[in-house]
C-alpha cells in the first residue's frame, strides 16, 4: 500500500502533544530492542514491539527517543514497514546518519535547513527517510521495503487477523466495503495522548474500490450521523467518520487515486478497561 493511503487512513499528520513521556518510553523501547527479532515472520500481532524490533534489525533508528506509530502495509506494490519516531538530535546529524547507512543514497523531495528527504536501498530493498516539522522535536519517518518469505508470512497473518466477520455483521458499516480489498495494513499507535486511537492495540485497515464519486462516498459517510448521534460514540464530519460500535473503533474515509475512488476502513478492538 502506498504511503499516502496509509497516511489518509491511519493518521492525520504526525504530531506531539506532550513531550514528557519520552524518557520513560525510550527506556521501554530500548529494552525491547535488546531481544532478537524472531525471523520467519513469526510475529505476535498483539505485541506492539515487533515492528520496532524489525526496523531496528534493518537500520539503526538514529536518536529515537520514542516512536509515534509503526505499520506494516501490503498491496500490489509489495510490502513495507514504516516507523515514525521522535528525536531531539540535530537534523544534520540525522540526515548524515541515514545517508551513510543506505546504499546509493540520494536526496529526494524537500531538503533544507528544516527538512530532509532521502532515498536509497538496503540489500536491494528500497528505503526512504524524511522528517516532519514539530515545535518540540524532530519527527522522522523511515519506510523500508519488505520482501521474501518473511514478508509474505507477515502479510498473510495480517490479512487473516482483520476482523472481517465483525465488519460483515455490521449492517450500517459493511456497505462501505462493497468489493474485494485492494490492500491494507496493521498499525500500532504509541502516542498515549492520542484521542482518535488506542495505544498498543493493533489497528487493521483495508481499502475497497467504490463505484461512485468521492462526493457520493463522503455524503454516504456523513449520512451515518443519523444513526450515530451520540457524540461520545461517533464523530462524523466532512466526509469522514470515527465510530465506536459493538466493541470496535472504526474510521471510514474516502480516498481517490488515478480517478478511482476508494473507501478506507480501519478497525481497532476497544481495549477492556483495567
Amino acid at each position: 500500500m502506498a504511503g499516502d493511503t496509509l497516511g489518509a487512513a491511519g493518521e492525520r499528520g504526525p504530531r506531539i502533544r506532550r513531550f514528557a513521556v519520552s524518557c520513560a518510553f525510550a527506556a521501554i523501547l530500548a529494552a525491547a530492542a535488546l531481544f532478537a527479532y524472531a525471523v520467519g515472520g513469526c510475529v505476535d500481532l498483539e505485541d506492539d514491539s515487533w515492528p520496532i524490533e524489525m526496523a531496528v534489525r534493518d537500520v539503526a533508528l538514529y536518536g529515537m527517543e520514542f516512536p509515534l506509530n509503526a505499520a506494516f502495509s501490503y498491496g500490489d506494490d509489495g510490502c513495507r514497514l514504516r516507523v515514525t519516531y521522535v528525536t531531539r538530535e540535530e537534523l544534520s546529524d540525522i540526515k548524515a546518519h541515514y545517508m551513510k547507512a543506505l546504499d546509493s543514497p540520494r536526496e529526494s523531495g524537500l531538503n533544507n535547513a528544516a527538512s530532509f528527504s532521502v532515498e536509497g536501498s538496503l540489500k536491494g530493498r528500497s528505503v526512504s527517510v524524511r522528517n516532519y516539522f514539530s515545535e518540540l522535536a524532530y519527527i522522522v519517518m523511515v519506510e523500508i521495503e519488505q520482501t521474501g518469505r518473511e514478508a509474505e508470512t507477515i502479510k498473510k497473518r495480517i490479512v487473516s487477523a482483520f476482523p472481517e466477520r465483525e465488519l460483515a455483521e455490521n449492517r450500517r458499516l459493511s456497505p462501505f466495503a462493497p468489493s474485494e480489498a485492494v490492500d491494507g495494513y496493521v498499525l500500532y499507535n504509541y502516542d498515549t495522548f492520542a484521542t482518535d486511537k488506542y495505544t498498543g492495540t493493533p489497528i487493521y485497515s483495508r481499502r475497497y474500490g467504490y463505484g461512485g464519486t468521492s462526493a457520493d462516498l463522503a455524503s454516504a459517510i456523513d449520512s451515518l450521523g443519523k444513526f450515530y448521534a451520540d457524540a461520545s460514540r461517533a464523530v462524523i464530519e466532512n466526509g469522514s467518520a470515527l465510530i465506536k460500535d459493538n466493541g470496535y473503533l472504526y474510521t471510514i474515509m474516502p480516498f481517490e487515486r488515478d480517478g478511482q475512488v476508494y473507501s478506507v476502513i480501519t478497525m481497532q478492538r476497544i481495549p477492556e478497561k483495567k
